[in-house]
């Protein structure tokens, strides 16, 4: 590992700041207590804000869609940050098309969901 590794990428993915190679322990922390933080909020589904009317009849249901939505967005956060680490200790930029495909899956999940939602109701 280099002794200076990116330290941050703009949006179109070009390193702008050299850090010390002890800033590559940042992302993965990160992304560990985010994962953490995640798989916590997954284990209590009763507290989850669903947009919609949880009843007895469509509780499972609504509950399943949620959970298959949070477990999609715990797998595209650890994808992202795996690929930050990868590539910050690589010191190559990220793609051109990293930010954009990351934001179309994380916001095309939560509408997928949103739809599968609203269908349960």
């Amino acid at each position: 590992i280099p002794d200076k590794v990116p330290g941050h990428y703009n949006a179109a993915g070009v390193i702008d700041r050299i850090g010390s190679k002890y800033e590559l322990l940042i992302t993965p922390i990160v992304g560990w207590l985010m994962y953490l933080g995640i798989s916590a909020i997954e284990r209590y589904p009763q507290f989850w804000n669903t947009g919609v009317t949880v009843t007895e009849e469509n509780k499972e249901r609504v509950y399943r869609v949620i959970s298959n939505m949070v477990s999609t967005l715990k797998i595209i956060m650890v994808v992202v940050f795996v690929s930050l680490t990868i590539n910050s200790s690589l010191s190559t930029p990220l793609p051109v098309w990293f930010t954009p495909v990351y934001i179309i899956l994380i916001f095309g999940a939560i509408l997928f969901c949103i739809i599968r939602l609203i269908k349960v109701k």
